[in-house]
C-alpha cells in the first residue's frame, strides 16, 4: 500500500521480490546507523573539547582530534599510552583516587583541573571530566573522558594572584596606611602600616571594625563625607584623628578614589591615609605665629606690604592700613593710590626708590612722612627690598615701614632737652661726666671742659684730673675712687684745682657707681660745679655774721663783766678791810680768783668764736661743753626767749676741737633765738647717746654709737619758698691741723613728728647732731686719724618748717 493507502502491486519475477522484501529492511537500518555514526564521527571530531575513550585500564581507546590536541601528543602516541604516563607527577595521586572511586562505584562522574606532561615537556593545564560507560547488563565497559584546555584561564589566574601578591607586598611595605573598600562602603582590606600603627588584627579591622578608632568628635563627619562620595563616585579627602597603638590620637589625612572594574562596573574605592600630627601642629603654630606677628607689629607700630614685579596687586598688613589710616576696604589697589597718601615733598623719593629697587642687591632704608586721611602727618621708616629667585631675578618687592612718629618727636625733644642741659650747666657752672672703668675711657660735657679750663678737642683721664688737683685734695680724692670701686658707693668732695692759666678754682663734685648685671663696678657717673663764687661769697658772710654776733655779744657780755668787776670790787674792799683787821683775806681772795677765770672763759669763748685762737683736737663731752656755755648761750638769748636743756649724763667722748663744738652750739642756738624774734619761745638743747644702723639715712655712719646734739626752737619757721630745699644735704668742712684730720658738718632735713615742741609749735625747727663716739683714742690714735675717725660727721635735721642760715 502506498502512503494514501492503496494497494499497490507488485510487479517482477517472484524470486527477485522475495529478496526485496526479506533484505529491505535492513539494508535501511544499516544505512541509517551509517548516517549516524558519521554524524557521531563529524561531532567527536569537530567537538571544541577534547574527548577520548579510555579502558578500564588507563589506556587510550579513541581521542579526537582537539583531545590530542589538547595534550600534545598524536592519535598513534597516544593509543600507545595510558593517561597516568601523561598526567603531571604532581597530580599522579589526585587522579588515581579518584578512578579508584568511580570504578568502585562510588561516585558515578567527576570533574577536576590537572596538569598534562606534553611531548615536548610543557605543562598544559587542563580541566577534566570522566564518566564511566556501562554496557547492556550495568557492567564497567569504558570511560569517557572530556579534556578542555584552561591554561590560558590558569595563566590569568596566576598573573591576578601575582599581580596581587605583587599589590599586597607593596601595600605592606608602603610607608603609608593603604585601605580598599567594596561597593557596599564596607572596608576588605587593610596593610600592614594600617594595622601596625592601630594595633590591630586584620579580622578586628575589616568591614566596619576600624571605626573603633576614629575619634567620637571625628566620627559622624568622617561617615557623612565617605558616604556622600561613594555614592556619588567621586574622590573624597577627610582629616580625621585615629587612636594610635599607644592609645594616643594622632591627626591623619584620608584621600580615596572609585574603582572601577571591566565595563565601567564600579568596584569599590582605594585609599590611603598620612599621619599630618606634626604638619598640623606647624600649621597651628604658624597660624599662632601669624597672630603673634600682627600682635608684634601692632606693638611695634611696624607694617608691610608686598607686591609682584609685574603686578600693581598689592597685599597690605593690618598695621599697614592702621598706620596709613585707612579701614581694610579701602586698601590702595597699586603704587599709584599709595603715592598719594605720602607727603607731596616726599613723593618723588619714594617713587625713586621703587623704580632702582629692583636693581638693587641690598635693601633700601629710608624715612618720610605720610598724610592720613584726617590729615595728621605721620613719620616713618621704611625698608624695601626685592626679592629674587635662585638665578637673581626679581620676583616680587617688599616692604616694612615702621611707625615712627613718637621716635621723631622724641628725638626733637632730645634735642631739645639737651640743648636746654647744656644752657643750664653754663649758666649753673655745673658740668657731668663718665668714667668707663672697664674701657678706662672718660667723657664729659661741654662746660665739664669749660670748668677745667680744657679746649673741646681734649681727651680727658683719669691721671690728667688727679694731676690738675692741689696736692693737698689729690690724695683724698685717690682714697674716694679707691673706696667707690670696693664698696660700690658714691662720694662727694671739694677740691681745688689749677687752671692752665694760673687760676685756682674750688669744685663741688659728686658721683654715683653704676654696676653691671654681675653687681660689679662698670662706671662712674658725676657731676662738678665750679663753686668758688659761692664759696668766696659764703665766707664773707661768715665774717660778716660773725662781726654781727660779736656785736650781739658785747652788750651782753659787758653786762656780765660789769657784774663780775662789781663782785671783784666788793671782795676786794671786804679784803682790804680783812686786812685792816690784821686776818688773812682767803676767802675773798679766792672768790675774786673765781670770778677772774670765770671772766677770762668768756673771754676765751669769744676769742674762738672770733676764730682767734687755735683749735686743739682732743676727746670732749658734748654735755659737759653745753654746760660750761650755759650762761654765755643765755646772754645771746632774745629776752623772750627761754633755754632748757636735757643733757644725758656719762655721754661718750667724741674726738673734736671743744672749741669748734661750742661754736656750732652758739650758732645754731643764737640762729634759734633769731627765729623766735620778739615773740614768747622755748630753745631746748638736748644731748644723748643713739644707734644708728648702716642703712640709716645718714649715709656714711657705720653701725656703732652716735652721740646726737639736738637744738629746736618754737620760732615762727621756714616761709614757703625755701621748704623744698630742707631735703638739700650739704657739707661743711672745718679744716684741723692736718689734711686727713677734718670734721665734716653734714646737714639733712627730715621732720621729726615725735619732737614734743614741734608737736607743739608746727612753726618751729628742730636741728640734730651726730657724731661717733671715741672710747679707744689713745689706741686708734696710734694707727692713724682716720682708723680713729679722725673725720668726725655731724649730721643735722631741720624741719620742712624751720629756719637757719
Amino acid at each position: 500500500m502506498d502512503r494514501l493507502g492503496r494497494r499497490r502491486v507488485l510487479r517482477g519475477s517472484h524470486p527477485d521480490f522475495v529478496a526485496d522484501f526479506l533484505f529491505a529492511p535492513a539494508q535501511r537500518a544499516e544505512s541509517v546507523l551509517r548516517e549516524s555514526e558519521e554524524r557521531f564521527r563529524a561531532i567527536f571530531q569537530q567537538a571544541g573539547v577534547g574527548v577520548a575513550k579510555v579502558s578500564l585500564e588507563g589506556k587510550v581507546e579513541l581521542a579526537n582530534d582537539k583531545y590530542c590536541e589538547v595534550l600534545g601528543y598524536t592519535r598513534e602516541d597516544l593509543l600507545e599510552k595510558g593517561t597516568l604516563e601523561i598526567t603531571y607527577i604532581g597530580d599522579l595521586n589526585q587522579e588515581i583516587t579518584m578512578r579508584r572511586q568511580l570504578l568502585s562505584g562510588e561516585i558515578q562522574s567527576f570533574s577536576t583541573e590537572k596538569r598534562y606532561t606534553r611531548k615536548d615537556g610543557t605543562i598544559v593545564w587542563a580541566k577534566i571530566c570522566k564518566s564511566l560507560a556501562r554496557d547492556v547488563n550495568g557492567r564497567p565497559k569504558s570511560l569517557i573522558a572530556v579534556v578542555e584546555d584552561i591554561s590560558d584561564r590558569k595563566q590569568a589566574e596566576a598573573a591576578l594572584k601575582e599581580s596581587e601578591e605583587r599589590f599586597r607586598n607593596m601595600a605592606d611595605t608602603a610607608p603609608v596606611m593603604i585601605w580598599v573598600a567594596g561597593p557596599d562602603k564596607l572596608f576588605t582590606f587593610f596593610n600592614k602600616t594600617w594595622l601596625d600603627f592601630t594595633g590591630r588584627t586584620g579580622e578586628e579591622t575589616l568591614r566596619d571594625g576600624w571605626l573603633a578608632g576614629l575619634h567620637t568628635d571625628d566620627r559622624d563627619r568622617f561617615l557623612g563625607g565617605y558616604s556622600s562620595a561613594i555614592d556619588a563616585r567621586q574622590e573624597f579627602r577627610s582629616v580625621f584623628r585615629l587612636r594610635r597603638s599607644d592609645g594616643e590620637y594622632r591627626w591623619v589625612l584620608c584621600t580615596g578614589v572609585p574603582r572601577m572594574g571591566p565595563g565601567g562596573i564600579f568596584s569599590g574605592y582605594i585609599g590611603s591615609c598620612v599621619e599630618i600630627t606634626d604638619q598640623k601642629l606647624i600649621e597651628e603654630e604658624l597660624r599662632a605665629s601669624e597672630v603673634r606677628l600682627m600682635a608684634a607689629q601692632r606693638l611695634a607700630k611696624v607694617g608691610s606690604w608686598e607686591r609682584e614685579i609685574d603686578g600693581e596687586a598689592i597685599h597690605w598688613s593690618e598695621e599697614m592700613l592702621r598706620i596709613i589710616g585707612l579701614p581694610a576696604d579701602k586698601a590702595p589697589s597699586n603704587l599709584a593710590t599709595f603715592l598719594s597718601y605720602v607727603h607731596p615733598k616726599d613723593r618723588e623719593k619714594v617713587f625713586e626708590i621703587d623704580v632702582k629697587i629692583s636693581s638693587c642687591i641690598a635693601p633700601v632704608d629710608t624715612e618720610y612722612r605720610i598724610v592720613r586721611p584726617n590729615g595728621e602727618v605721620c613719620f616713618v621708616r621704611s625698608i624695601v627690598e626685592a626679592i629674587r629667585d635662585d638665578q637673581g631675578a626679581p620676583l616680587r618687592i617688599a616692604e616694612a615701614i615702621q611707625d615712627i612718629t613718637e621716635q621723631v618727636t622724641a628725638r626733637e625733644l632730645l634735642r631739645d632737652s639737651e640743648e636746654h642741659l647744656k644752657n643750664a650747666e653754663r649758666l649753673a657752672h655745673v658740668g657731668h661726666w663718665q668714667w668707663d672703668i672697664r674701657g678706662n675711657r672718660i667723657s664729659g660735657s661741654e662746660e665739664m671742659y669749660r670748668i677745667f679750663g680744657k679746649p673741646p678737642d681734649y681727651i680727658p683721664s683719669y691721671e690728667g684730673f688727679l694731676e690738675d688737683l692741689k696736692p693737698p685734695d689729690r690724695e683724698e680724692m685717690e682714697r674716694l675712687i679707691r673706696d667707690s670701686l670696693a664698696r660700690k658707693v658714691g662720694h662727694s668732695i671739694e677740691y681745688q684745682v689749677a687752671l692752665p692759666n694760673g687760676d685756682v678754682r674750688t669744685i663741688s663734685c659728686v658721683w654715683e657707681v653704676l654696676q653691671n648685671e654681675e653687681g660689679l663696678p662698670a662706671r662712674i657717673f658725676g657731676t662738678c660745679q665750679d663753686i668758688t663764687d659761692s664759696r668766696r661769697a659764703q665766707e664773707e658772710s661768715f665774717a660778716r655774721q660773725k662781726l654781727e654776733s660779736v656785736g650781739t655779744l658785747a652788750s651782753g657780755i659787758a653786762h656780765d663783766f660789769n657784774n663780775l668787776l662789781g663782785g671783784v670790787l666788793a671782795q676786794a674792799e671786804l679784803a682790804l678791810t680783812e686786812c685792816a683787821a690784821r686776818r688773812f683775806p682767803e676767802e675773798e681772795l679766792n672768790s675774786i680768783q673765781n670770778v677772774a677765770i670765770r671772766g677770762s672763759e668768756i673771754v676765751r669763748q669769744l676769742m674762738i668764736y672770733a676764730g682767734k685762737e687755735t683749735a686743739v683736737v682732743g676727746l670732749v663731752d658734748v654735755s659737759r661743753i653745753v654746760t660750761e656755755m650755759f650762761e654765755l648761750l643765755k646772754v645771746s638769748l632774745s629776752k623772750r626767749a627761754v633755754l632748757e636743756t636735757d643733757l644725758a649724763r656719762n655721754l661718750p667722748a667724741i674726738l673734736a676741737n671743744a672749741a669748734q663744738v661750742s661754736q656750732i652750739v652758739l650758732n645754731l642756738v643764737t640762729n634759734a633765738s633769731d627765729a623766735i624774734g620778739e615773740r614768747d619761745g622755748v630753745i631746748r638743747v638736748t644731748t644723748r647717746c643713739v644707734k644708728v644702723a648702716q642703712d640709716s639715712p645718714e649715709g656714711g655712719l657705720t653701725d656703732c654709737d652716735q652721740v646726737q646734739l639736738e637744738v629746736s626752737d618754737t620760732g615762727h619757721g621756714l616761709p614757703p619758698e625755701p621748704k623744698p630745699r630742707c631735703s638739700t644735704r650739704f657739707h661743711h668742712e672745718i679744716r684741723g691741723p692736718r689734711p686727713r684730720a677734718r670734721r665734716r658738718l653734714r646737714h639733712r632735713s627730715r621732720p621729726r613728728r615725735d619732737d614734743p615742741y614741734c608737736q607743739r609749735a608746727r612753726q618751729g625747727r628742730h636741728v640734730s647732731s651726730l657724731a661717733t663716739q671715741c672710747q679707744d683714742y689713745g689706741r686708734r690714735n696710734q694707727r692713724s686719724d682716720a682708723r680713729c675717725r679722725g673725720d668726725r660727721k655731724f649730721i643735722s635735721r631741720r624741719h620742712s618748717s624751720g629756719r637757719g642760715r
